[in-house]
């Protein structure tokens, strides 16, 4: 998960700078609440590609599983 980028949503950890945890997890939130808006939001665009509610679930469970490791 770490060694490469995304291939889905291209997020680098080599690259991130843990000083922007904060805003970029604000940001973050904010992109999920718009995205989840949507009345499509549970149907997968392909069947291959998760819903956008699947993908907000995942970020979620690697949030708290990230909370863990830090907290």
């Amino acid at each position: 998960m770490l060694e490469q980028p995304c291939p889905e949503c291209g997020f680098d950890a080599a690259r991130f700078d843990p000083a922007t945890t904060p805003s970029a997890v604000l940001d973050n939130a904010t992109t999920w609440l718009a995205l989840l808006d949507d009345p499509r939001a549970a149907l997968r665009p392909s069947p291959t590609q998760w819903s956008a509610v699947e993908y907000a679930s995942h970020v979620r469970d690697v949030f708290v599983l990230l909370l863990g490791v830090v907290g």
